[in-house]
């Protein structure tokens, strides 16, 4: 057919390819992140996982923006301290059936960066 474009075909291997998004409910807690690895592992081959925060994690992190553009910096520490609790404390849950796994120096690096940022936040003389 004159003028027609034919789409492109993707290579077998991208066709077959599964895309998992894992957030919100689906990572609420150390039972629902070993429920999304049981639904990835089931699928050894041709699977491409994409995960967000854990389940009200964004909702907080929006909460302690808020309250350090405040000048609310030792509330906002207190908020961000809890969040690292419920990470550190699941990541110990799901550690504990993996010898010698630990993420917990890529949490402590992350959550130190965002309460230096907090502490940085500068309200520009607003109340």
């Amino acid at each position: 057919m004159a003028g027609s474009v034919a789409a492109p075909s993707l290579p077998r291997s991208a066709a077959s390819a599964v895309v998992h998004k894992f957030g919100g409910a689906a990572l609420a807690d150390a039972k629902a992140i070993r429920h999304a690895a049981e639904i990835v592992a089931a699928r050894p081959s041709g699977a491409v996982v994409v995960a967000s925060a854990m389940k009200g994690v964004t909702d907080a992190l929006l909460d302690i923006a808020v309250v350090a553009s405040r000048g609310e910096h030792r509330a906002a520490l207190a908020a961000i301290e809890a969040v690292r609790e419920r990470h550190v404390m699941t990541e110990a849950e799901l550690a504990a059936q993996l010898e010698g796994f630990s993420t917990a120096d890529t949490f402590d690096r992350c959550f130190d960066d965002l309460s230096q940022l907090v502490e940085s936040i500068d309200t520009g003389g607003l109340p």
